[in-house]
């Protein structure tokens, strides 16, 4: 082989393992290009998945939340609901208590229907049943449960809480009416006016609540007003069969 033969050999040879590296580069150019962009998707699916865990993560947050939430409505709603149920039993029993009054013309039997009534519905062991003696305009305590009855002997019609309160006929409870001085009217918790077609006949003194009732509620407020209505008819009606008795007898 001359000289000029091998230099095309080699040449060729030469120019054959450049296009071979030409064509390897071009290769690997064309599999960076794919591994950047697999790399560039898989940062965009990781960041997306990032997302999802964020936004999976933020709804169980928001769900733990909303159970705590519900949970507690929960409690309220049965908390409220026993307290419906204890109301109602309240007064259901002071239904029964009305028929009590109705059955009965004996003030000794009303006046034990208005103490089971007051210590049983409105939680009061304490208290003074009052009658007014229209002649004098003073009130004397026919009934007291709890509390010395000689320190009440008379009040004078309008006179102090007690009195002020039967002759508005107006309900008197701690905190939602004026105060007076009068010796013991600072125990009162409220005063019910006992009246006949707006004629006031007494009047019921409540003075300390049983220790688990923190005061009076609307609804006590309300079994309050039911109990003067029936309290006061069954006390006059009772005392006007008495005065039939008497007059009878005395003839």
């Amino acid at each position: 082989m001359d000289l000029k033969d091998y230099i095309r050999k080699v040449s060729t040879q030469t120019q054959r393992y450049q296009q071979d590296l030409l064509d390897q580069n071009r290769r690997l150019e064309v599999a960076a290009a794919e591994a950047l962009a697999e790399r560039a998707e898989l940062l965009r699916r990781i960041a997306w998945l990032e997302e999802q865990v964020a936004h999976q993560r933020a709804e169980r947050a928001q769900l733990v939340t909303r159970k705590a939430e519900i949970e507690a409505e929960n409690l309220r709603l049965a908390a409220l609901f026993g307290q419906v149920q204890h109301k109602n039993g309240e007064l259901a029993n002071l239904y029964v208590a009305s028929y009590r009054f109705l059955e009965t013309v004996r003030r000794s039997e009303v006046l034990q229907v208005i103490e089971e009534v007051v210590a049983a519905l409105i939680g009061c062991e304490h208290f003074i049943v009052f009658e007014l003696d229209r002649e004098r305009q003073v009130l004397r305590p026919i009934k007291a449960v709890g509390v010395d009855a000689g320190l009440w002997a008379e009040i004078a019609l309008g006179a102090g809480t007690i009195g002020a309160a039967v002759l508005s006929g107006e309900q008197w409870v701690r905190g939602r009416g004026s105060e007076t001085s009068l010796r013991g009217e600072s125990d009162l918790t409220a005063v019910i006016p006992l009246r006949v077609e707006g004629t006031p006949i007494g009047a019921i003194a409540l003075f300390e609540l049983l220790v688990q009732k923190v005061g009076l509620e609307e609804l006590d407020l309300k079994l309050i007003e039911l109990l003067a209505v029936q309290a006061a008819t069954a006390l006059h009606c009772a005392t006007l069969h008495e005065r039939d008795l008497a007059s009878r007898a005395a003839r």
